[in-house]
């Protein structure tokens, strides 16, 4: 079972190897010895094997959208701890649409909901509609009541999300009506 501190650990062994290959990268030209150090980085990066690497996988894919408990929990604990990566937010594209699909319970719908907020109160991210469209499979009358209060003093990109989500939510479900 996939754990919070690994996923903050390939967050972490992620961002510093690609801290390493920014820094080479722009004086890669300079000569062999620094063409080496930046081809020593993009080696080390690509050779790194990560618990998350199983995420990936047309196998884990297939069990998430068949419900498997351990692959459901796998996959909301992804979301719930939001790791900020390379490639980080594709992955989370993949687990939401494998939950869309998959059969929750109510606790898991709350959970859910709870991550749609804290991401829709985030910074902005590329998996952004695809949080909304899960929100039209695990919200409910509290999600939209709760986005309908919304308070002025959000900061303007939280409260744009917040009306997106509401927004989305109404055009794709019963909620609203």
């Amino acid at each position: 079972m996939l754990t919070r501190e690994e996923i903050l650990d390939v967050e972490r062994i992620e961002n510093a190897h690609h801290k390493s290959i920014q820094s080479t990268f722009t004086s890669r030209h300079k000569g062999p010895k620094a063409r080496k150090a930046w081809q020593d980085a993009t080696s080390a990066w690509h050779a790194q094997v990560h618990p998350t690497e199983r995420l990936w996988k047309p196998e884990f894919y297939q069990n998430l959208r068949q419900s498997c408990r351990q692959s459901i929990d796998e996959a909301i604990l992804y979301l719930e701890v939001d790791p900020w990566y390379f490639r980080s937010g594709y992955l989370k594209e993949r687990l939401i649409r494998g939950l869309k699909a998959a059969e929750l319970t109510d606790r898991d719908c709350q959970h859910l909901r709870n991550i749609i907020w804290n991401v829709a109160d985030g910074k902005n991210r590329r998996e952004f509609r695809d949080y909304c469209s899960l929100a039209c499979v695990v919200g409910d009358s509290t999600l939209v009541r709760l986005l309908e209060e919304v308070s002025p003093e959000k900061n303007k990109a939280a409260r744009g999300k917040f009306g997106y989500l509401l927004h989305y939510l109404g055009r794709n479900t019963n909620l609203l009506r």
